[in-house]
């Protein structure tokens, strides 16, 4: 049996006059409407960063264990590896309530890990924010 192409399932789908093996896609005017619009932040990264570090301060408290333990053996380690570390020990401790860790305050947490402990200046990596309305001092 010879191998269909990728879009032998639209063939049903679209009337054989428009159906284009090169370009399977619906005319724009035809095409369904998205169920939800474009995603607008009701705060911004910096807003949200500060609102979660005052609700959950033993994140920062546990951050730099795992900086200062790797900085002693030796190990330049990113935030990601910390923060996915972290991230399954607070999985692991049953004593911890249960919440979300957001990937977009790695880097935040990596500044202010930097800024706050003088013994981890210069520890991580970071590369310039982007975000509107946030200075990278």
């Amino acid at each position: 049996m010879p191998r269909q192409s990728w879009p032998h399932y639209l063939k049903d789908r679209i009337p054989d006059k428009r159906f284009d093996r090169r370009n399977p896609r619906l005319p724009r005017e035809e095409q369904l409407p998205l169920e939800c619009g474009p995603h607008k932040r009701k705060e911004t990264i910096e807003q949200g960063f500060k609102r979660f570090r005052d609700k959950h301060p033993e994140v920062e408290l546990r951050l730099v264990a795992l900086a200062r333990k790797a900085k002693r053996r030796g190990r330049k380690v990113g935030i990601g590896a910390l923060w996915e570390v972290m991230r399954w020990s607070f999985w692991m401790d049953d004593d911890v309530e249960e919440f979300k860790l957001n990937n977009n305050y790695r880097s935040r947490y990596a500044r202010l890990l930097m800024a706050q402990y003088p013994d981890l200046a210069g520890f991580f990596e970071t590369r310039r924010l982007t975000s509107k309305g946030v200075s990278d001092g």
